[in-house]
């Protein structure tokens, strides 16, 4: 019996398989592998390399996830009042909010088997100066991809991020009636703060939004200003937030 050990991507794998010897001179001398036994080490290859470079991951996004997000974004335009744009973004468009909209503040991607499969992102509550600790946050999920706690895990990255910036207020809102999102927000420790009745129309319909509010740092009565992005990915504590909320997402088939 023939026993062997391949390293392949961090693993070991041991691999077994008769083999007849012989003698001669005091010498033992291995026969050719048998075709079988070939076609076994290439499988066991293949099937090691797929699983070690299949991975999940929060990261922060790139304008060369543009593709993949305004993939993600256009059904909620198109066919929903969820979001009131009315005209899906491009691809050229949607890097441009990625990378130069808000340079400051996070936007994620959870990634899984080289997909992305969700994104939330950070953007000013209001521009001016006695706002600068609040932001807004939105979180949105491929369609085919809810119900693994894809936004939970994002939210729980992103807020942690936000902490660290220095950020004290993360404000969002959502169109009624859409009861998971409101069960979501909630569930994530918003509180409501009221309701916009009759503020936006879109595809001949009046539609209200509602807000909530989480605080997640508590106040300072001098409050430094807010690190950059650049900053807090700078701080030693900068990868223990990123990954904040990835044992939140469960495991697809995909």
């Amino acid at each position: 019996m023939f026993r062997g050990e391949l390293a392949r991507g961090g693993r070991q794998v041991t691999l077994s398989g008769p083999i007849e010897m012989s003698t001669s001179s005091n010498r033992t001398t291995l026969p050719p592998p048998t075709i079988s036994f070939v076609r076994a080490c290439r499988k066991t290859l293949v099937d090691v390399t797929k699983q070690s470079d299949m991975s999940s991951t929060i990261r922060v996004a790139t304008a060369e996830d543009a593709e993949e997000v305004k993939d993600i974004y256009a059904p909620y335009v198109r066919d929903t009042p969820i979001s009131f744009e009315s005209t899906p973004p491009t691809a050229d468009e949607m890097g441009e909010r990625i990378e130069n909209d808000h340079p400051h503040l996070p936007w994620l991607v959870y990634e899984d088997d080289g997909a992305v499969l969700g994104y939330a992102y950070a953007g000013p509550h209001r521009t001016r100066e006695a706002y600068q600790w609040c932001v807004d946050s939105s979180v949105y999920v491929r369609e085919d991809s809810h119900r693994r706690g894809i936004a939970r895990g994002l939210y729980t990255s992103l807020f942690e991020i936000l902490r660290l910036q220095g950020f004290y207020n993360v404000y969002a809102g959502a169109t009624l009636p859409n009861p998971a999102s409101v069960g979501f927000h909630e569930s994530m420790g918003f509180e409501p703060v009221g309701i916009y009745e009759d503020v936006g129309y879109k595809d001949g319909s009046w539609y209200d939004v509602k807000w909530w509010h989480r605080s997640i740092n508590e106040r300072d009565p001098a409050p430094e200003p807010p690190l950059t992005l650049a900053e807090a990915r700078a701080d030693e504590r900068w990868n223990e937030a990123l990954a904040a909320g990835e044992s939140l997402i469960s495991a697809g088939h995909r």
